[in-house]
């Protein structure tokens, strides 16, 4: 796994969380519970920048998002793209084709499962900020977001390292300032927070039926 966040120069712009929730329930068609990829990766574009404005120290993570944001639009402009057009036709057309274990790069299934699973940490991790006072210190509940959430998946090493990266955060207010751009701490508790955790739950909910149904959870 590469790196999370970076208080570089480079990028000083703040996260669009209007796109975010705009990405997050576009790429969700609820007719026929899929999700379209290139929408989702739009709002993993925000979710990288809200990882590097965290910190320098999650640098991993973000360059880790960077990198599977890149593989799948990779497979999205190749011969093939028109079956990695959603979720649903992607699981399909590498499971019929045995392409779920590439031996030459990561399949577009194992990766955008971590993507899914990064996703996960996030809105939990804002369910436990979202009612905290924006003063109070975010140490242990992001610390046991992550736990609950990516640690599962995670060796020691990488385990080990989150939990001291995240005893680097200090208050809900200091995260919003660092990450929005004219969102004041108690808007973004009340509206933007939450509806940000509606989104990505629902976006969660059918990737993680997906691919439950296909036996591909656990893809290594």
């Amino acid at each position: 796994m590469a790196s999370f966040f970076s208080n570089s120069k480079k990028e000083e712009r703040k996260v669009d969380y209007k796109l975010v929730i705009e990405k997050l329930e576009t790429c969700i068609n609820a007719q026929n519970d899929n999700v379209t990829i290139a929408e989702y990766l739009d709002a993993f574009k925000q979710i990288r920048l809200f990882f590097t404005l965290m910190g320098k120290i999650f640098d991993i993570v973000s360059s880790d998002i960077n990198a599977k944001i890149n593989i799948l639009e990779e497979y999205m402009k190749s011969e093939e793209g028109k079956n990695y057009h959603d979720v649903r036709s992607m699981l399909e057309y590498e499971s019929s084709n045995n392409l779920l274990k590439n031996s030459r790069k990561p399949s577009g299934s194992r990766t955008l499962l971590r993507l899914h699973r990064g996703l996960e940490f996030l809105y939990v991790l804002l369910e436990a900020i979202v009612d905290l006072p924006p003063d109070e210190n975010i140490v242990h509940v992001a610390q046991g977001a992550y736990k609950g959430t990516l640690g599962k998946y995670h060796p020691w090493a990488i385990y080990y390292g989150m939990l001291m990266a995240l005893k680097t955060l200090s208050t809900t207010k200091d995260l919003v300032h660092r990450t929005a751009e004219q969102t004041a701490v108690e808007d973004f508790q009340s509206d933007v927070g939450p509806t940000i955790i509606k989104a990505g739950r629902n976006a969660h909910t059918i990737i993680q039926t997906l691919y439950r149904e296909k036996g591909c959870l656990e893809l290594k």
